[in-house]
């Protein structure tokens, strides 16, 4: 399940970025961070350059093309991570995290799943801008900012709890590839939400319930991934309801359309 999940994220990734991102040329991409990975530091970011170019230059060529390589190139920086072992870190230090962290986490997936939905149907576009500006509890969960540092043109950099959350649990002195991957559905998690914005401003509601869709997959991912991390004796992230999972096609399990 975890596997087709991620599949229908990058499937959603695809058709969202078709809409509303400008066509890259794979000469103008510009390096950048993922968190506080800059390019060419690690082979985890060359990876992900690689499969972010390889999505340029097919979208110049077709919008089928493209498709299938921003699955590919999902799998690549997720699914395609090799799995190291726990580092060491401190029981204590997970538990404060988890009792810490978790509360609020479950509350805002919830408003994200919820609420946030709600006014996306209702079309209640000033609401949903609210719902998603800066210090809510949607963006709270996982956010982006830029800035230039030295040499580096632009860096980008991964906040909010859920990075907090992932890096207090499956990190030690150094990230490991679980914490970057889970690094990777955050900043999905955060492109997506500035397509419902995107949508919102234009009052395409269709668009915005696409982009929250995939913007709940890959929360979804991320607990499901972390859930992995946890120690059994504090519990897992558990929400009342999950997703549904999408068909092959963009349909979702049961026959409804996003």
């Amino acid at each position: 399940m975890h596997t087709a999940m991620t599949l229908a994220l990058a499937a959603l990734l695809a058709e969202a970025a078709l809409g509303y991102a400008p066509v890259p040329s794979a000469a103008n991409l510009r390096p950048h961070a993922i968190g506080n990975i800059q390019r060419g530091s690690s082979a985890m970011t060359r990876r992900q350059n690689a499969a972010v170019i390889a999505c340029g230059a097919s979208m110049q060529s077709s919008r089928r093309d493209f498709g299938a390589a921003a699955m590919a190139g999902l799998i690549a920086i997720g699914v395609g991570l090799p799995r190291e072992a726990n580092a060491d870190r401190s029981y204590t230090s997970m538990t404060t995290a988890y009792r810490s962290y978790v509360p609020r986490i479950k509350a805002s997936v919830k408003f994200y799943r919820e609420d946030l939905l709600a006014d996306i149907q209702k079309g209640d576009w000033e609401k949903v801008a609210d719902d998603l500006k800066p210090g809510s509890k949607a963006a709270k969960l996982a956010y982006v900012t830029k800035y230039s540092s030295g040499v580096v043109n632009e860096v980008v950099e991964l906040k909010g709890i859920l990075k907090i959350f992932a890096s207090s649990i499956t990190a030690s002195d150094s990230e490991s590839t679980v914490t970057q991957k889970l690094y990777q559905f955050l900043t999905k998690y955060a492109e997506f939400n500035e397509q419902i914005l995107t949508a919102a401003a234009a009052g395409d509601k269709e668009a915005a319930l696409k982009a929250h869709k995939a913007g709940s997959y890959a929360l979804q991912l991320y607990i499901e991934t972390i859930n992995k991390e946890i120690p059994r004796s504090l519990g897992k992230i558990n929400m009342d309801e999950a997703p549904s999972e999408p068909a092959p096609g963009g349909a979702v399990a049961g026959g409804a359309t996003p």
